[in-house]
């Protein structure tokens, strides 16, 4: 059964499910652009994320799409050198190719751009589905910093995405997806290690079997959950069980790198 989901995120979008076809259409998008600021990244920013959503879609997106810091989430290691930088280009490749002919006929909404762009949107099928994607802008420059889909329906709000409520779904949207490399990497290193220590001789701070089974714990029976707020240092809401509602709160910090936010801390009771 299809999890369903309420939050507060900014979405432009039209909810709802397309009649399905016997195959994808090729990628469109509508990407509003952002009040320009001095440099203006609006417009580049708009260009990169519908060129690499083609790509994505046409299963030409390359690991030289991402940031190192989102290959470390989603690319394990293989060789020595891969463990040096702590990710596989390989791997990431591998990892994109799971999105070949799924990202027809999406929209975009993009309420933020500077130095970091965030956009949420929606992929119109028989069971929707619904997209994050931050992008990064090192100079003239920009970088897939994050990008996840999920069977998890947002409810339309007039509220603005911000850098807070985007970590909070998009960690929830790990959480609930089963996808546990992207909810540990929307987590900071030190909560990853005191759920999770490293046994024995572990290359990386947190063991992702015991990180795993803390994931799964905290999603319980849950089958979703509803956003109430997220801002400043918090996020909290409800999850959404067969038997009823029982909230939840994280801890929200700021990472080192701009508009960068991570969960530090999560109550559920």
């Amino acid at each position: 059964m299809p999890l369903r989901v309420a939050t507060v995120l900014g979405l432009s979008l039209a909810i709802g499910c397309a009649k399905p076809t016997a195959a994808p259409a090729p990628p469109t998008a509508d990407v509003p652009l952002a009040v320009p600021t001095k440099s203006d990244p609006g417009p580049e920013a708009a260009i990169f994320a519908k060129d690499f959503l083609a790509a994505l879609h046409d299963g030409k997106a390359t690991a030289a799409h991402l940031t190192a810091e989102f290959k470390k989430a989603i690319a394990e290691p293989v060789f020595d050198a891969d463990r040096a930088r702590g990710y596989s280009d390989a791997a990431a490749e591998n990892w994109l190719k799971q999105f070949q002919g799924k990202l027809g006929g999406y929209t975009l909404a993009s309420p933020r751009i500077d130095t970091v762009a965030l956009y949420t949107g929606e992929i119109k099928a028989e069971k929707p589905l619904y997209l994050l994607l931050r992008l990064v802008r090192h100079e003239s420059r920009w970088s897939v910093d994050w990008f996840s889909l999920a069977e998890l329906s947002p409810a339309e709000s007039a509220a603005a995405v911000t850098p807070q409520s985007f970590v909070a779904v998009a960690f929830l949207h790990g959480l609930f997806g089963h996808k546990d490399d992207l909810a540990a990497g929307a987590m900071t290193p030190g909560l990853k290690k005191s759920l999770a220590p490293a046994l024995g001789s572990e290359a990386r701070l947190f063991n992702v079997g015991i990180l795993k089974t803390k994931l799964n714990g905290y999603r319980g029976t849950a089958t979703g959950f509803q956003l109430a707020k997220a801002e400043g240092g918090t996020a909290s809401g409800e999850l959404i069980h067969a038997s009823g509602k029982k909230p939840f709160a994280l801890k929200l910090v700021a990472g080192e790198r701009p508009d960068e936010w991570l969960v530090d801390e999560i109550k559920v009771d």
